[in-house]
C-alpha cells in the first residue's frame, strides 16, 4: 500500500475510545497468551483537516 493522511489536530481531539477487548491468544500448555485492545480515535471538527496523499498515476 502507497500513500498517508495528513490530519490537522488543531481541528480535534485526541479521544480513548470506551471498547475495551481481553481476549485469549493462545497457550503452550503452561502459559496463556492474552491480549488487550483499545481505541484511541481523532474526533474532528471539521472533515477539511483531512488530507490524503497517493502517488501520481503514470
Amino acid at each position: 500500500m502507497t500513500g498517508g493522511v495528513l490530519v490537522d489536530t488543531r481541528v480535534g481531539k485526541l479521544t480513548i475510545g470506551q471498547d475495551l477487548r481481553l481476549g485469549f491468544s493462545a497457550s503452550d500448555g503452561v502459559h496463556l497468551k492474552l491480549f488487550v485492545s483499545e481505541s484511541l480515535v481523532l474526533l474532528l471538527d471539521d472533515p477539511g483537516a483531512v488530507c490524503t496523499l497517493a502517488p501520481e498515476a503514470g
